[in-house]
Parts: structure tokens; C-alpha cells; sequence
């Protein structure tokens, strides 16, 4: 069956021959759809043509990226750096640095170079070392930094620990120095070897003389219970303080137990508290005197370990080295007049 044709018949104006031509209809809708698409086509790369960045824009667009990029991670550099110094410094501090990673940023540092820096030099890096070789380093350092922190941390935790395990017991140190107002007193004979005042005599000093008033008040160094309170041919009247630290029973009932230092006050114009006393640290044990062998008012103060066997000297130790607040100077630095009852 033929197919279907349209006819189109033209006539010309000028009464030339009138001509009739038939197209079919599929030749029409083939016609229709090619002229469909290359429309389409010539749309597509006509609005390619205008919308295409210009490759000029778009390299000093990268380029301003790439200038922001390098200047932070500058930046960052800088401030991980004094990070690194602070951790270091603190680890250094507490003696912490851990065996496996060493010093904080130790695999970032050149070797030792010096030289003057110019006012004008300003940091560059080099375009041989890629971007991503950098940023890495940097992951490196911060991952260092992290575990160098984590560390310390439990170390720091480690330490806190022990002190709440132990602090009980610091209760029973000798910390403090035995007068109620350092100001007024100074160290008139230290420990170990002297010449006697007396003989003139090489002699063996067992603690520290503090000069000072007469009547200042004479206070425990320490927590414990006064062993002694009694009056010597030598030491005249004398104060002693077992610190022996208190301990609770199964049964609930407190009781001491053997501690590990003791602490002699000599010379005491006034005792002031009772054999078996307990005391705390900065309670009054007498007051300042010059009785026993004495020159002038004074206290002769000393420290000694319990077990007498430990320590050198008969377990006699220079008190300061336990002392941990302001020391005395060795001589006066004003006086008070305080007077005996």
C-alpha cells in the first residue's frame, strides 16, 4: 500500500506554470526531527560558549588560594610550635617525658644553625617540598603532641594519686619552722660540726640554734604526740615530739602507731603542754628561754629519725632539709620585746 503524501502546489504571481509537488509523511517527520536537533546542538555550544570561565580568572583565583592556604597553615605551624614548647617545658618540669616519644617535636627540629635574622626576611617555603608533604608533617607533629599530652596526663593523674594516698602521712612531717614569727628569729649555730662556745672545742652540733626574744612562742613543726616535756641539765627544759600518725582500728577506736620522725625543742622558758598531748602542726609548745647551758635566749631544735640507726649521727638530721616554707636569714633582721610571764 502506498504510503501517504501531502501536496503542496505553487502558483507563481507572475502567471508562470503552476507546479504541484508531494512529499510523504515520513520524509516530513524526519525532516522535522533533524531540524528539532540541530537547533538543540547549536543552543548547547552557543551557551558553552558564553558561560566558559576564562582560564585567566580562574588561575588567579587558585593562585589567591593558594597564597590563604599557605598563610594559615604558617599560622598553625607557628602556634603548634609554641604549643610543643609548653608541653615540653611542663614535662621537663614534673620529669615526665616519655621513653617512646622523647622531646615534644624532637623529629620536626633542624640541626643547630645560627646567624643574625634580617628585619625583612619574612618565612617562604620551597616549591620542592609539595603541600601535601607539609600538611603531613603537621598531622605528625599534632598526633606527637596528643600522645605527649595524653601522658602527661596520666602521669599528672598517676602523681595526684599518690599524694592522696600519702597525704595523711605529710601531716606528720616536720614542714614548718618551730617559732610563731620567723621575722624576729635567726639561725645562731647551724648543724653539724662547731666550735663549742663553751670550750672552744671542735663539737658535733645535733641541730640548729635560732636566736631570738625571750618569750616568743615555740610551735610544733609537725602532728604527733609529745613523747617528753621535762627539764635537762643541758637542753634545760625541753619539749619532745613523737609524729606519730593516728590510725583507726577494726574495733573503730584511734589509736598511734610508731611513726617515723622526732623533733626536740631546747632551752624553753615555759612548757606548755603535757607529756601524751596530741598536737598539731603550729600549736604552741612553750615559749623561747635560755635555760640549761645556754649564752642568751635561743632554741636549739633538731630532728631525728625514730630508729636511731638510720640517718647518720644517731639518726639526727639537719632540720632544713625538711623545711619547705621561708627560711631565716643568719642574722637579725629586727627584734621584739616580748617578756616572760
Amino acid at each position: 500500500m502506498p504510503g501517504k503524501r501531502i501536496n503542496f502546489i505553487v502558483i507563481p504571481q507572475n502567471d508562470g506554470r503552476v507546479r504541484e509537488f508531494g512529499l510523504s509523511i515520513r520524509l516530513l517527520w524526519g525532516g522535522g526531527i533533524a531540524l528539532c536537533l540541530l537547533s538543540g546542538l547549536f543552543g548547547y555550544y552557543a551557551l558553552q560558549f558564553h558561560t566558559r570561565p576564562d582560564p585567566g580568572t580562574d588561575l588567579a583565583g587558585l593562585r589567591g588560594e593558594s597564597v590563604l592556604l599557605e598563610a594559615r597553615l604558617d599560622s598553625a605551624r607557628r602556634d603548634l610550635g609554641r604549643l610543643e614548647a609548653v608541653v615540653g617545658k611542663l614535662a621537663r618540669q614534673e620529669g615526665l617525658e616519655d621513653p617512646a616519644v622523647g622531646s615534644v617535636g624532637a623529629g620536626d627540629q633542624a640541626p643547630g644553625v645560627g646567624g643574625r635574622r634580617h628585619p625583612d626576611d619574612r618565612p617562604h617555603y620551597s616549591t620542592a617540598r609539595p603541600a601535601e608533604e607539609r600538611i603531613e608533617n603537621l598531622s605528625q607533629r599534632i598526633q606527637n603532641l596528643q600522645r605527649e599530652a595524653l601522658y602527661q596526663l596520666t602521669s599528672s593523674q598517676s602523681l595526684i594519686e599518690t599524694f592522696e594516698a600519702n597525704k595523711e602521712n605529710l601531716l606528720y612531717v616536720p614542714t614548718i619552722w618551730p617559732v610563731a614569727d620567723v621575722r624576729n628569729v635567726w639561725i645562731s649555730s647551724g648543724f653539724g660540726d662547731r666550735e663549742d662556745p663553751f670550750t672552744g672545742l671542735k663539737s658535733k652540733h645535733l641541730g640548729i640554734d635560732l636566736a631570738g626574744p625571750r618569750g616568743l612562742p615555740i610551735v610544733a613543726t609537725a602532728a604527733g604526740e609529745v613523747a617528753y616535756a621535762y627539764a635537762d641539765r643541758f637542753l634545760g627544759k625541753v619539749v619532745v615530739v613523737n609524729h606519730d600518725p593516728l590510725a583507726i582500728g577494726e574495733d573503730g577506736k584511734t589509736t598511734s602507731r610508731p611513726g617515723l620522725l622526732r623533733t626536740e625543742y631546747g632551752h624553753l622558758h615555759k612548757i606548755l603542754v603535757r607529756k601524751g598531748q596530741r598536737v598539731a602542726r603550729g600549736d604552741t609548745l612553750g615559749t623561747m628561754g635560755s635555760t640549761g647551758r645556754s649564752t642568751g635566749p635561743h632554741l636549739h631544735y633538731a630532728v631525728r629519725y625514730q630508729v636511731r640507726s638510720r640517718g647518720g649521727l644517731n639518726g639526727y638530721r639537719d632540720p632544713q632539709d625538711f623545711l619547705v616554707d621561708w627560711r631565716p636569714s643568719d642574722r637579725p633582721t629586727g627584734s621584739i620585746a616580748l617578756h616572760p610571764d
